[in-house]
């Protein structure tokens, strides 16, 4: 079965943002994770946790006592930081915050446009808007009338 040329420009793109030093790195750099989360980040870095709140973000999820290179947490965000996870709050379930107002400034700062923002997220296009506006990463509006 052949991919599509979509198929395949997404999976580039996916691949470039994932890349050490890619289009992720520097969105984490500009944007690094705020104090709800700093507890998390602290402990297993930005980009983990990153990778565990694109993944698990609203749920709750068993951290194992011990990881493994095969383990599913290990996969999702790394060994090094699934072992300082599990050292940390190993055998227990943990709640995993959705983090959206910090996610939708990491996706802008990788260029995702406003509606690619919004499905990702599950929320409308005013509302990415009104959460970088809050932010005040939108441009000013032209005062039309001054």
């Amino acid at each position: 079965m052949t991919a599509t040329l979509s198929a395949v420009a997404r999976r580039a793109r996916e691949r470039a943002e994932a890349a050490p030093g890619g289009l992720l790195d520097q969105a984490l750099a500009a944007n690094p994770p705020p104090a709800e989360l700093a507890y998390l980040a602290e402990r297993i870095g930005a980009r983990a946790t990153h990778a565990l709140i694109e993944a698990a973000g609203g749920t709750r999820i068993h951290i194992p006592k011990s990881v493994n290179q095969g383990s599913k947490l290990a996969r999702l965000i790394g060994l090094e930081p699934a072992r300082a996870l599990a050292a940390w709050r190993g055998g227990e379930d943990v709640k995993i915050p959705l983090a959206r107002h910090w996610r939708i400034r990491i996706r802008r700062a990788m260029g995702d446009s406003y509606q690619a923002i919004a499905r990702r997220m599950g929320i409308t296009e005013k509302a990415v808007h009104d959460n970088l506006h809050a932010a005040r990463l939108t441009h000013p509006q032209p005062d039309l009338f001054g």
